[in-house]
């Protein structure tokens, strides 16, 4: 596929199928994501990725997969990121059910850290935030998927959401609210929570047949578990670092990064004293 060659298939998203690469000029080790043909056909979509990797390719960050390059071939739009090797998030939940307190708020100022440099060099969110597109490499958690791979819930082309709905801030459900910095804040919150607890917010009100639409719409209605009741022992510093990215009214989230990492330092402190 132009200047790589295609390895292994790693999965596929809502809208795109993901590789393993190496570029036959450098022999570097890539992650190469072809869109399908609604996303590549779709100039308005394809304007905006061509753009946000031109800046992202122009920068790095300890927290943040490196963007290498975007483009089209034979029709298709694809995007091609710097593997990390390890494993991701969700991976680490898989194998241990939930993970020790001060290690989930390790990986939580990784992230932060990583947003609020997407923020601050990029101009640019996430908008999918959860334990899938997180690898944890070598201890440090690093942000994967900076793009569309979202779960469409609900809408028409022109007027849709995207997100993830375990993870998803409650305002995006509202059509007229666009994403911001606190949404994201929200979707680290849950992807924390999840984490820590071994379930996403709003499990104990699942059952078989609850709908992606219906799970979204706990977000907004239903009533959050205290992460104290699952996680015995958990200090009152680590929960209310938690519990403020996971405000319903989004101003009552922090209102930066660096107020944020703060709040989870702190906590990290408290945690590391009782070996939580």
């Amino acid at each position: 596929m132009g200047s790589f060659d295609i390895d292994t298939f790693l999965g596929g998203g809502a809208c795109a199928k993901i590789y393993r690469a190496t570029s036959s000029i450098s022999g570097r080790k890539t992650v190469i994501k072809i869109f399908d043909e609604h996303f590549s056909s779709n100039p308005f979509y394809s304007m905006i990725m061509l753009s946000e990797v031109g800046q992202a390719s122009r920068a790095t960050s300890p927290h943040v997969a490196n963007v290498l390059e975007a483009g089209f071939y034979k029709g298709k739009l694809y995007m091609a990121m710097d593997l990390v090797e390890g494993e991701t998030l969700w991976d680490f939940i898989q194998r241990y059910r939930r993970l020790k307190a001060y290690d989930v708020l390790d990986y939580a100022i990784d992230i932060a850290s990583g947003l609020e440099w997407m923020e601050q060099e990029l101009g640019h969110l996430h908008k999918d935030i959860k334990p899938s597109n997180i690898m944890i490499s070598k201890g440090r958690a690093i942000l994967i998927d900076l793009d569309f791979d979202t779960l469409k819930i609900s809408g028409s082309d022109e007027n849709m959401i995207w997100g993830t709905p375990e993870y998803l801030a409650p305002e995006l459900l509202r059509q007229t609210h666009k994403p911001t910095r606190r949404s994201d804040m929200y979707a680290l919150g849950c992807t924390l929570y999840h984490a820590l607890t071994g379930q996403p917010p709003f499990w104990h009100l699942r059952s078989k047949e609850t709908t992606p639409q219906q799970v979204a719409g706990f977000h907004v209605t239903g009533e959050l578990k205290a992460p104290s009741l699952l996680v015995p022992g958990l200090p009152k510093r680590a929960e209310h670092a938690l519990l403020s990215c996971l405000a319903r009214r989004p101003a009552q989230r922090p209102a930066t990064y660096a107020e944020l990492i703060e709040k989870f330092r702190e906590a990290q402190n408290d945690c590391m004293v009782m070996e939580i």
